[in-house]
């Protein structure tokens, strides 16, 4: 069943009502915010491979350290196209086939492993998205400059 909800500027609240995330997105986006809002809200996602999406899946799916959730390896799925990393279904761009049996295997996840993909997807976000992450990352660019 989907639904489609109305515009509001509670977007945990449409989060918190999804089984599953899908971004269909035709064109290539430059960062892809609502992969990582998703994530947040521990939702599987499921998305056109193409601008950042990739991108960011891979670095939430290759976030590790001492509290990291061991994931298995990035799987390909049986429909071609589709590849599942971390808490992401990657659908080649444009394949509506691959979409509909991602949305479909997503939904079907047992809620262990959903668990688990989304807590280290949380981790990773926190981890690496988070303020105080990019304002440190930040903050050792410019000591790096100074001493250069």
């Amino acid at each position: 069943r989907v639904t489609l909800l109305v515009h509001t500027e509670q977007v945990g609240a449409h989060y918190a009502l999804a089984d599953v995330v899908v971004v269909p997105s035709r064109r290539p986006e430059a960062f892809g915010r609502v992969l990582a809002e998703a994530a947040t809200a521990g939702r599987l996602v499921v998305a056109f491979l193409h601008g950042a999406t990739g991108e960011l899946a891979a670095a939430l799916w290759e976030h590790g350290g001492a509290d990291a959730v061991a994931l298995p390896p990035a799987v390909e799925l049986r429909q071609p196209g589709v590849l599942l990393l971390g808490s992401v279904f990657l659908v080649a761009p444009g394949a509506v086939r691959g979409l509909a049996a991602a949305i479909g295997w997503a939904l079907d996840r047992p809620s262990a492993e959903r668990t688990r993909r989304v807590e280290a997807a949380q981790q990773a976000v926190a981890a690496r998205l988070s303020l105080d992450a990019f304002a440190e990352r930040t903050l050792a660019v410019y000591a790096q400059a100074a001493v250069v």
